[in-house]
């Protein structure tokens, strides 16, 4: 809370307007449904809401750079996924190995 009584977002959070927000806006990234799929690779080039978004996943998650490929944008809900395919740009159809869904809304993965 701050001094005038308005809530604050701890570090380790993002907002959903901020969140859909930097979605409108990605500059890579491929559209499939109600999601937004973007290669690890490409997180320079990302909004600060999205790339702060993936960085609290993957702690949330327990996870590290090695562990996921690929981050699947949901463009309903405040939620991503962290999915591991380790041919992604070696095989013509990469297989799926993990998936991690990470709620940011709820805190949970």
């Amino acid at each position: 809370m701050t001094a005038n009584g308005t809530a604050t977002l701890p570090t380790d959070s993002v907002t959903t307007d901020d969140y859909m927000d930097a979605l409108c806006s990605l500059p890579c990234g491929k559209r499939l449904h109600d999601a937004i799929y973007v290669h690890k690779s490409t997180a320079n080039r990302l909004p600060d809401a999205t790339r702060r978004a993936i960085d609290i996943a993957v702690r949330r998650a327990a996870l590290n750079d090695a562990d996921y490929d690929v981050v699947k944008l949901s463009l309903r809900e405040l939620r991503l996924s962290l999915l591991a395919y380790p041919g992604f740009f070696t095989e013509a159809f990469p297989i799926l190995i993990a998936s991690t869904s990470v709620d940011l809304a709820a805190g949970t993965g």
